[in-house]
């Protein structure tokens, strides 16, 4: 059974303390070594009755002339271990202060960050990733790249907040003036005036319900109630409840749909994604919506319309949350902004996959794909 891996923190002060106890034993082996010399020259140096003196010494186990060799030794002694105490103090500073002011900045970095500085960074991380020191440099890149992520779910989260704000101040001032209205007597107080509330009350019903599913997705508690079911069948439902809004417009829908399209879905939530989208291409074609689903592995359902499109490069943008594209898919059009962004949502829950691409003639496609009964079965096992 294999060991496993140490967290970098616990790898960086593991690598710390070896090269410690390796600095340990360089001074120990200095101290041999300068002892040695030391004593080689001693001996060497000394005047020929000292060098009997030391042979009797050897002799006689220091029972004659223990002193007179203390008074030749101890100095040099006393040297070696001071040299070598003082070599060993500054290689073990140097080490320590290479270690300690990368983590020192860290340290002021996650302060920084904890009182709210989210755009604080810790400056050290080239020049910490280029001494060889992985872990560290790995630490280093891991609080940046915390603080950057904080940083941007800051921003999207103020982006949001506005965004809602302002979704919600258009319905909410269009029912307070006409409700003002019929209060002040300026419409008359009839089933139709009061029918004139609708609009806006499903726009604002609508905004909720989106809200609250793409929060529930978000959190990991979107619950889906998967049964074996027919896609082909429920894209036929969904282009013939829209074929009377096409038909005002003046949009032909076509539609290429298998006789079964065999799949293991949550139907309610399938048709969610459905109306989105082509609600959606409805929204912004010229003259056609084309509705296609194909077998690829899995089933792909493109959703097409010949509008004006987005810009080269935009498209993943699409499913963001409140995102327009203001130049060609204008906001005099309408729309929460939510649409795509609960498509994706849902279709991810479901285990496929979401994406948009230009059409072949113009305008935009979107693509869903999703998994058929027995893939969606080894998903769920």
């Amino acid at each position: 059974m294999s060991t496993p891996p140490l967290p970098p923190l616990r790898r960086l002060w593991a690598r710390l303390a070896l090269l410690l106890t390796v600095t340990v034993l360089l001074t120990a082996v200095l101290q041999i070594t300068l002892l040695s010399v030391t004593a080689l020259q001693l001996s060497r140096s000394l005047p020929p009755e000292a060098q009997r003196a030391l042979r009797a010494v050897v002799s006689a186990e220091l029972t004659t002339v223990r002193l007179p060799l203390a008074r030749y030794f101890r100095p040099a002694v006393l040297t070696a271990l001071t040299l070598s105490t003082l070599f060993s103090l500054l290689l073990a500073f140097t080490v320590a202060r290479r270690f300690s002011r990368p983590l020192e900045d860290v340290a002021a970095t996650a302060r920084r960050i904890a009182s709210g500085d989210l755009a604080a960074r810790v400056s050290l991380a080239p020049r910490a990733a280029g001494a060889g020191v992985s872990e560290l440099g790995r630490l280093i890149c891991d609080v940046n790249s915390m603080a950057e992520q904080l940083q941007r779910a800051e921003r999207e989260r103020r982006f949001e907040s506005a965004a809602v704000a302002h979704e919600l101040r258009t319905p909410i001032t269009a029912l307070h003036a006409r409700v003002d209205c019929l209060v002040d007597g300026v419409y008359p107080l009839t089933p139709q005036e009061v029918a004139r509330l609708r609009a806006p009350l499903a726009l604002l019903g609508r905004l909720a319900e989106d809200l609250q599913t793409l929060t529930v997705a978000d959190a990991g508690e979107l619950r889906l109630l998967r049964a074996h079911g027919d896609l082909a069948a429920l894209a036929r439902e969904i282009v013939a409840d829209f074929q009377p809004l096409a038909t005002a417009r003046s949009l032909t829908l076509e539609t290429r749909l298998p006789l079964e399209a065999p799949v293991f879905l949550d139907a309610a939530r399938a048709r969610q994604v459905l109306h989105n989208l082509l609600d959606n291409a409805l929204r912004y074609a010229r003259t056609r919506v084309t509705v296609r689903l194909t077998w690829e592995g899995d089933w792909r359902l493109e959703i097409g319309d010949d509008g004006p499109g987005v810009t080269p490069g935009s498209e993943e943008q699409l499913f963001g949350r409140f995102y327009r594209a203001e130049e060609s898919r204008a906001r005099h059009l309408g729309g929460s902004g939510l649409g795509l962004a609960v498509a994706r949502a849902l279709t991810e829950a479901h285990g496929g996959h979401i994406g948009a691409e230009p059409g072949e003639s113009g305008g935009l496609r979107v693509i869903t794909r999703w998994p058929d009964r027995e893939q969606a079965h080894n998903r769920e096992g």
